[in-house]
């Protein structure tokens, strides 16, 4: 079996490892004498280290969370963060959650089930540390995305690969049967099909900033009806709705402005009961546009 029949053999098989198909790959590339497959492959190996670099895929919309403890032994625990607390100068870089982490350290996240997560720096917690909840202090704060990413991360990886593979077998049948033809493929042409399959504009969009759009297109400042229709749009359970309605009525009645403690209670209780979903991230996002907090 040629390098190439092998490959997508591989690639497409879900129980092979993705380290070893792009060690794998990292051959081809040698035969191919491709020094732009070669850095793919490399930094999908290796981790990235200059984020600049970083592929779409890569980089997701993180929602950030944190431990708080307030008087008389209280607490919450998982609670949403909102970006607008913090100084500008760190917002830009605290909305996004970069997978820089090589395929194989991503993959093994993957098999344990767990999901990835960046801590804060005590500095930061120190600086913001009483700008959420009100009469509660930060105590923890991480970066949070869920599982699903990791595996979008490892899956475009395959697809990717995949598609450079068939492309290549397309255009030059006689590589399926024997490895002598690869190095005959001129170098220009090697060069467009990765460009196209492997650094190309990748339609897989992070579902965070899905989420995002759609919440800024249907969630205007003080439209309450809007965040409640985005809400049970999200299938977000009828009495968590309702006693955000409640807990938006009782912030109104101490004319307090922007985010009131009943709100941001409502919001930490939320993360405990159903997790750090995309359901939640939505709301959390719903809730601050209601209230005019990009």
């Amino acid at each position: 079996m040629s390098l190439v029949s092998d490959l997508i053999v591989k690639v497409v098989d879900s129980s092979s490892v993705i380290g070893q198909v792009l060690q794998k790959a990292k051959v081809l590339a040698s035969e191919l004498k491709s020094p732009e497959l070669r850095t793919w492959v490399d930094s999908e190996l290796t981790g990235y280290d200059d984020e600049d670099s970083l592929p779409d895929c890569r980089i997701s919309v993180g929602m950030n969370l944190g431990h708080f403890e307030g008087g008389f032994g209280s607490a919450i625990r998982n609670a949403p963060l909102p970006i607008y607390a913090l100084p500008e100068e760190f917002r830009a870089g605290m909305s996004k959650l970069r997978l820089t982490a090589s395929v194989s350290s991503l993959q093994e996240m993957h098999n344990l089930e767990s999901t990835y997560q960046e801590s804060w720096s005590a500095d930061l917690i120190a600086l913001v540390s009483s700008k959420f909840y009100q009469g509660m202090a930060l105590r923890m704060a991480w970066k949070h995305i869920p599982q699903a990413e990791i595996t979008g991360v490892l899956d475009t990886a395959r697809n990717k690969l995949l598609s450079f593979l068939l492309e290549l077998k397309e255009q030059y049948p006689e590589v399926e049967d024997a490895d002598a033809g690869l190095r005959a493929i001129p170098s220009d042409e090697v060069r467009i099909s990765i460009a196209n399959n492997i650094f190309g504009t990748n339609n897989n969009l992070a579902s965070g900033q899905s989420v995002q759009q759609t919440v800024n297109q249907n969630v205007k400042q003080g439209d309450i009806d809007a965040l409640l229709s985005v809400l049970a749009e999200a299938s977000l359970p009828e009495e968590s709705i309702d006693e955000l309605k409640v807990a938006i009525s009782e912030d109104e009645s101490i004319s307090r402005d922007g985010l009131g403690p009943k709100v941001s209670i409502w919001m930490a209780k939320l993360a405990e009961k159903i997790g750090t979903n995309a359901t939640a991230t939505l709301a959390a996002q719903a809730v601050l546009q209601f209230y005019g907090i990009s």
